[in-house]
Protein backbone atom coordinates (compact mmCIF):
# COMPACT_ATOMS: atom_id res chain seq x y z
CA UNK A 1 0.00 0.00 0.00
CA UNK A 2 2.74 2.45 0.93
CA UNK A 3 4.82 1.53 -2.12
CA UNK A 4 1.75 2.03 -4.31
CA UNK A 5 1.36 5.62 -3.13
CA UNK A 6 -1.07 5.32 -0.22
CA UNK A 7 -0.11 8.69 1.23
CA UNK A 8 -0.38 10.39 -2.13
CA UNK A 9 -4.07 9.52 -2.01
CA UNK A 10 -4.96 10.11 1.65
CA UNK A 11 -3.83 12.62 4.31
CA UNK A 12 -0.84 11.77 6.49
CA UNK A 13 -2.09 10.32 9.81
CA UNK A 14 -1.24 11.88 13.17
CA UNK A 15 -1.11 8.40 14.70
CA UNK A 16 -1.55 4.86 13.38
CA UNK A 17 -3.36 2.24 15.49
CA UNK A 18 -4.29 -1.39 14.97
CA UNK A 19 -5.45 -4.45 16.87
CA UNK A 20 -5.22 -8.20 16.26
CA UNK A 21 -7.07 -11.18 17.69
CA UNK A 22 -5.25 -13.59 20.01
CA UNK A 23 -6.43 -16.58 22.11
CA UNK A 24 -7.28 -14.79 25.36
CA UNK A 25 -10.79 -14.44 26.76
CA UNK A 26 -13.29 -12.53 24.66
CA UNK A 27 -14.08 -9.12 26.09
CA UNK A 28 -10.47 -8.42 27.03
CA UNK A 29 -7.70 -6.40 25.41
CA UNK A 30 -3.95 -6.82 25.80
CA UNK A 31 -1.53 -3.93 25.57
CA UNK A 32 2.15 -3.58 26.49
CA UNK A 33 5.02 -1.26 25.76
CA UNK A 34 8.18 -2.30 23.95
CA UNK A 35 8.49 -4.96 21.23
CA UNK A 36 5.19 -6.65 20.41
CA UNK A 37 5.75 -7.81 16.82
CA UNK A 38 9.00 -9.42 15.74
CA UNK A 39 10.97 -8.31 12.67
CA UNK A 40 11.11 -10.79 9.80
CA UNK A 41 13.44 -11.03 6.81
CA UNK A 42 13.24 -13.40 3.86
CA UNK A 43 16.66 -14.62 2.74
CA UNK A 44 16.99 -16.39 -0.62
CA UNK A 45 20.15 -18.42 -1.27
CA UNK A 46 21.25 -20.10 -4.51
CA UNK A 47 24.21 -22.49 -4.38
CA UNK A 48 25.89 -23.51 -7.62
CA UNK A 49 27.30 -26.97 -8.36
CA UNK A 50 30.21 -27.66 -10.70
CA UNK A 51 29.36 -29.20 -14.05
CA UNK A 52 29.54 -32.94 -13.84
CA UNK A 53 27.65 -36.16 -13.27
CA UNK A 54 26.87 -37.25 -9.73
CA UNK A 55 28.41 -40.63 -10.56
CA UNK A 56 31.80 -38.86 -10.57
CA UNK A 57 31.92 -37.21 -7.14
CA UNK A 58 35.69 -36.74 -7.38
CA UNK A 59 35.21 -34.00 -10.00
CA UNK A 60 31.84 -32.57 -8.98
CA UNK A 61 30.40 -30.57 -6.10
CA UNK A 62 27.50 -32.31 -4.34
CA UNK A 63 25.50 -29.17 -3.82
CA UNK A 64 22.75 -30.95 -1.86
CA UNK A 65 25.30 -32.02 0.75
CA UNK A 66 26.63 -28.46 0.85
CA UNK A 67 23.10 -27.12 1.40
CA UNK A 68 22.57 -29.62 4.23
CA UNK A 69 25.80 -28.56 5.97
CA UNK A 70 24.81 -24.92 5.68
CA UNK A 71 21.41 -25.52 7.27
CA UNK A 72 23.02 -27.41 10.16
CA UNK A 73 25.42 -24.51 10.73
CA UNK A 74 22.48 -22.12 10.84
CA UNK A 75 21.32 -24.00 13.94
CA UNK A 76 24.67 -23.32 15.60
CA UNK A 77 24.45 -19.61 14.73
CA UNK A 78 20.94 -19.47 16.14
CA UNK A 79 22.04 -21.18 19.34
CA UNK A 80 24.94 -18.77 19.93
CA UNK A 81 22.99 -15.57 19.26
CA UNK A 82 19.95 -16.70 21.25
CA UNK A 83 21.99 -16.21 24.42
CA UNK A 84 21.47 -12.46 23.91
CA UNK A 85 17.79 -12.56 22.95
CA UNK A 86 15.20 -14.21 20.75
CA UNK A 87 16.38 -15.16 17.25
CA UNK A 88 15.04 -17.62 14.69
CA UNK A 89 16.39 -18.99 11.40
CA UNK A 90 13.76 -21.20 9.81
CA UNK A 91 14.42 -22.91 6.43
CA UNK A 92 11.03 -22.48 4.76
CA UNK A 93 12.05 -24.07 1.47
CA UNK A 94 14.84 -26.09 -0.11
CA UNK A 95 14.82 -27.07 -3.78
CA UNK A 96 17.41 -28.97 -5.80
CA UNK A 97 17.39 -30.93 -9.05
CA UNK A 98 14.71 -31.88 -11.53
CA UNK A 99 13.00 -35.24 -12.14
CA UNK A 100 14.77 -37.22 -14.84
CA UNK A 101 18.03 -35.23 -14.75
CA UNK A 102 21.03 -37.09 -13.27
CA UNK A 103 22.82 -33.92 -12.20
CA UNK A 104 21.99 -30.90 -10.07
CA UNK A 105 23.01 -27.46 -11.29
CA UNK A 106 21.99 -25.48 -8.23
CA UNK A 107 20.20 -25.66 -4.89
CA UNK A 108 17.88 -22.99 -3.51
CA UNK A 109 17.26 -22.28 0.17
CA UNK A 110 14.64 -19.81 1.44
CA UNK A 111 14.93 -18.68 5.05
CA UNK A 112 12.58 -16.88 7.42
CA UNK A 113 14.79 -14.87 9.80
CA UNK A 114 13.32 -13.24 12.92
CA UNK A 115 14.59 -11.15 15.83
CA UNK A 116 13.38 -8.49 18.27
CA UNK A 117 16.74 -6.78 18.75
CA UNK A 118 17.91 -4.79 15.68
CA UNK A 119 21.56 -5.56 16.52
CA UNK A 120 20.86 -9.30 16.69
CA UNK A 121 19.06 -9.06 13.35
CA UNK A 122 22.19 -7.57 11.76
CA UNK A 123 24.36 -10.30 13.31
CA UNK A 124 21.95 -12.98 12.05
CA UNK A 125 22.01 -11.72 8.47
CA UNK A 126 25.78 -11.29 8.49
CA UNK A 127 26.29 -14.72 10.03
CA UNK A 128 24.10 -16.32 7.36
CA UNK A 129 26.15 -14.68 4.61
CA UNK A 130 29.43 -15.80 6.20
CA UNK A 131 28.31 -19.42 6.63
CA UNK A 132 27.00 -19.73 3.06
CA UNK A 133 30.16 -18.30 1.51
CA UNK A 134 32.48 -20.35 3.74
CA UNK A 135 30.77 -23.65 2.96
CA UNK A 136 30.62 -22.88 -0.77
CA UNK A 137 34.36 -22.14 -0.79
CA UNK A 138 35.18 -25.28 1.20
CA UNK A 139 33.15 -27.40 -1.23
CA UNK A 140 35.21 -26.21 -4.18
CA UNK A 141 32.30 -24.52 -5.92
CA UNK A 142 33.66 -22.35 -8.71
CA UNK A 143 30.76 -19.88 -8.72
CA UNK A 144 29.95 -17.74 -5.69
CA UNK A 145 26.52 -18.21 -4.09
CA UNK A 146 23.78 -15.68 -4.73
CA UNK A 147 22.27 -14.29 -1.51
CA UNK A 148 19.42 -11.77 -1.41
CA UNK A 149 17.44 -10.58 1.59
CA UNK A 150 14.31 -8.48 1.93
CA UNK A 151 12.42 -7.16 4.92
CA UNK A 152 9.08 -8.94 5.19
CA UNK A 153 8.09 -7.07 8.33
CA UNK A 154 9.96 -4.53 10.49
CA UNK A 155 10.02 -4.60 14.28
CA UNK A 156 6.91 -3.17 15.95
CA UNK A 157 7.68 -1.66 19.35
CA UNK A 158 5.06 0.30 21.30
CA UNK A 159 6.07 3.62 22.83
CA UNK A 160 5.90 3.42 26.63
CA UNK A 161 4.18 6.78 27.14
CA UNK A 162 1.49 6.15 24.52
CA UNK A 163 0.93 2.64 25.88
CA UNK A 164 0.48 3.83 29.45
CA UNK A 165 -1.97 6.58 28.47
CA UNK A 166 -4.19 4.40 26.29
CA UNK A 167 -3.84 1.51 28.73
CA UNK A 168 -5.20 3.72 31.51
CA UNK A 169 -8.20 4.64 29.34
CA UNK A 170 -8.81 0.96 28.55
CA UNK A 171 -8.66 0.03 32.23
CA UNK A 172 -11.11 2.78 33.13
CA UNK A 173 -13.63 1.57 30.56
CA UNK A 174 -13.17 -2.22 30.42
CA UNK A 175 -12.01 -2.76 34.00
CA UNK A 176 -8.52 -3.62 35.20
CA UNK A 177 -9.24 -7.36 35.04
CA UNK A 178 -9.95 -7.13 31.30
CA UNK A 179 -6.78 -5.26 30.30
CA UNK A 180 -3.85 -7.66 30.09
CA UNK A 181 -0.23 -7.64 28.98
CA UNK A 182 -0.28 -10.99 27.17
CA UNK A 183 1.58 -11.06 23.85
CA UNK A 184 1.64 -14.08 21.50
CA UNK A 185 4.87 -15.99 20.96
CA UNK A 186 6.80 -14.02 18.34
CA UNK A 187 4.00 -12.73 16.10
CA UNK A 188 4.85 -10.86 12.92
CA UNK A 189 3.01 -8.18 10.92
CA UNK A 190 4.12 -5.37 8.61
CA UNK A 191 1.74 -2.91 10.32
CA UNK A 192 4.42 -0.43 11.46
CA UNK A 193 5.38 0.38 7.85
CA UNK A 194 2.17 2.43 7.70
CA UNK A 195 3.57 4.62 10.48
CA UNK A 196 7.30 4.63 9.76
CA UNK A 197 6.71 5.67 6.15
CA UNK A 198 5.48 9.08 7.36
CA UNK A 199 7.30 9.13 10.73
CA UNK A 200 4.01 8.92 12.64
CA UNK A 201 3.66 7.42 16.13
CA UNK A 202 1.81 4.12 16.37
CA UNK A 203 0.18 1.74 18.81
CA UNK A 204 -0.63 -1.95 18.39
CA UNK A 205 -2.66 -4.05 20.81
CA UNK A 206 -4.40 -7.41 20.94
CA UNK A 207 -8.01 -8.45 21.31
CA UNK A 208 -9.43 -11.56 23.02
CA UNK A 209 -11.46 -13.96 20.87
CA UNK A 210 -12.14 -17.10 22.96
CA UNK A 211 -15.09 -18.02 25.18
CA UNK A 212 -13.80 -17.68 28.78
CA UNK A 213 -15.24 -21.06 29.81
CA UNK A 214 -13.62 -22.85 26.88
CA UNK A 215 -10.33 -21.14 27.62
CA UNK A 216 -10.41 -22.11 31.31
CA UNK A 217 -11.19 -25.76 30.48
CA UNK A 218 -8.35 -25.91 27.97
CA UNK A 219 -5.89 -24.59 30.55
CA UNK A 220 -7.20 -26.85 33.34
CA UNK A 221 -6.90 -30.00 31.20
CA UNK A 222 -3.56 -28.92 29.71
CA UNK A 223 -5.05 -29.16 26.21
CA UNK A 224 -4.67 -25.57 25.09
CA UNK A 225 -3.04 -26.39 21.74
CA UNK A 226 -5.60 -29.12 21.03
CA UNK A 227 -8.70 -27.16 22.06
CA UNK A 228 -7.91 -23.57 21.02
CA UNK A 229 -7.21 -23.11 17.29
CA UNK A 230 -4.29 -20.90 16.30
CA UNK A 231 -4.97 -17.60 14.52
CA UNK A 232 -4.70 -18.82 10.93
CA UNK A 233 -6.28 -22.22 11.45
CA UNK A 234 -9.22 -22.98 9.12
CA UNK A 235 -11.25 -23.98 12.19
CA UNK A 236 -10.55 -20.77 14.10
CA UNK A 237 -13.95 -19.15 14.64
CA UNK A 238 -13.66 -16.18 17.03
CA UNK A 239 -16.53 -15.72 19.46
CA UNK A 240 -18.48 -12.94 17.74
CA UNK A 241 -19.98 -11.43 20.90
CA UNK A 242 -18.51 -9.67 22.80
CA UNK A 243 -15.36 -9.79 20.63
CA UNK A 244 -16.77 -7.51 17.95
CA UNK A 245 -18.14 -4.99 20.43
CA UNK A 246 -14.88 -4.95 22.40
CA UNK A 247 -12.85 -4.32 19.26
CA UNK A 248 -15.04 -1.43 18.13
CA UNK A 249 -15.02 0.10 21.60
CA UNK A 250 -11.24 -0.24 21.96
CA UNK A 251 -10.64 1.54 18.65
CA UNK A 252 -13.20 4.20 19.55
CA UNK A 253 -11.67 4.83 22.98
CA UNK A 254 -8.15 5.12 21.58
CA UNK A 255 -9.30 7.41 18.76
CA UNK A 256 -11.31 9.69 21.06
CA UNK A 257 -8.42 9.76 23.52
CA UNK A 258 -6.01 11.08 20.90
CA UNK A 259 -8.62 13.54 19.64
CA UNK A 260 -8.93 14.81 23.20
CA UNK A 261 -12.64 14.00 23.37
CA UNK A 262 -12.69 10.88 25.56
CA UNK A 263 -14.38 11.37 28.93
CA UNK A 264 -14.49 7.76 30.10
CA UNK A 265 -17.80 6.95 28.43
CA UNK A 266 -19.01 5.79 25.03
CA UNK A 267 -22.45 6.47 23.61
CA UNK A 268 -24.51 3.37 22.85
CA UNK A 269 -27.92 3.34 21.23
CA UNK A 270 -30.64 1.65 23.28
CA UNK A 271 -31.48 -1.86 22.18
CA UNK A 272 -28.24 -2.19 20.27
CA UNK A 273 -25.83 -5.02 20.97
CA UNK A 274 -22.91 -3.04 19.54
Amino acid sequence: MVDDGLYDKIPTPDIVMAQHLIPIHSGSVSLKSGPVLVSADTVCIRLFASKGHTANPQVTVDIISVASKIILRFQDLERVLSEDGYVSIFPEQIHAGQPGLPWVEHADIVLDVKAYDPNLRIKLLQGINDIVNEEATLSGAKKKPEITSSIRAPLTSNDQQLTEKVGAAFKEFFGVENVLEDVPSHPCEDFSILASAVKAPYLFWFLGRVDPGQLDRAHQTDRFLEEIPIEHSPVNAPLIHPTMETGMKALSIATLFFLGNYNGQLWESKGSST
